[in-house]
């Protein structure tokens, strides 16, 4: 024979109290329906945004720069000439 602990069971309570509810507690929103868009449209805002310079942008800047080491780092040790990934 075992003990039964005094544990209230609150999966149970909360079942009852849901199906003691009439009204639901939650909304459904309507979902508004996808449209394909077309090749031409989605090419031009793509070009819209890849106009900047390096000049301009610091990330682009920066990236710049960091090849450069790479490359130079690479010819100085001899290393990562075919194979240059970092983890």
């Amino acid at each position: 024979m075992g003990y039964i602990l005094p544990v209230t069971s609150y999966q149970s309570m909360q079942y009852a109290n849901r199906m003691q509810r009439t009204a639901p507690t939650y909304y459904l929103h309507p979902l508004h329906h996808v449209t394909k868009a077309a090749f031409d449209h989605a090419f031009q805002q793509q070009s819209l945004f890849s106009t900047s310079s390096p000049e301009e942008s610091p990330a682009l800047k920066k990236q710049l720069k960091q090849h450069q080491l790479d490359k130079l780092y690479t010819e100085l040790t001899g290393k990562g000439g075919v194979i240059n990934k970092v983890v």
